[in-house]
């Protein structure tokens, strides 16, 4: 059997976290969580994740985008699906291609689309 695949969540909402926990380890992954960047990062280098949700305003109005420049930074490439609920105004201040950002899901996700983006991008 293939290596169970593993998703790291940072969002500060901890609503959003579990709902993302139960749909992903239902559809059979590996979750973990961080609600800050910083504690994102420290998880990222412990556990190696194939893919990242991340959100955008956290600790502050673009936390999120400084979590993916901090990856970017330390040479760390890992796919990220950026959720926010003002996806569509933030990403268009941020380079998201340069940050390694394969899409931007307005919340609340579309559960199948969700599950849809992440089976897309986790391989």
């Amino acid at each position: 059997m293939s290596e169970m695949k593993k998703i790291l969540i940072v969002d500060d909402d901890k609503d959003f976290i579990d709902a993302y926990l139960m749909i992903l380890t239902k559809e059979g992954y590996e979750v973990s969580s961080a609600m800050t960047g910083s504690e994102g990062l420290k998880k990222v280098e412990e556990i190696h994740p194939d893919l990242i949700i991340l959100d955008v305003m956290m600790e502050s109005a673009d936390s999120g985008f400084e979590f993916a420049q901090n990856l970017k930074n330390k040479g760390i490439v890992i796919p990220i699906i950026l959720s926010s609920s003002i996806a569509n105004a933030s990403a268009a201040l941020f380079d998201t291609y340069a940050l390694n950002v394969k899409t931007v899901m307005q919340k609340p996700v579309d559960i199948d689309d969700f599950i849809r983006l992440v089976k897309k991008y986790i391989n």
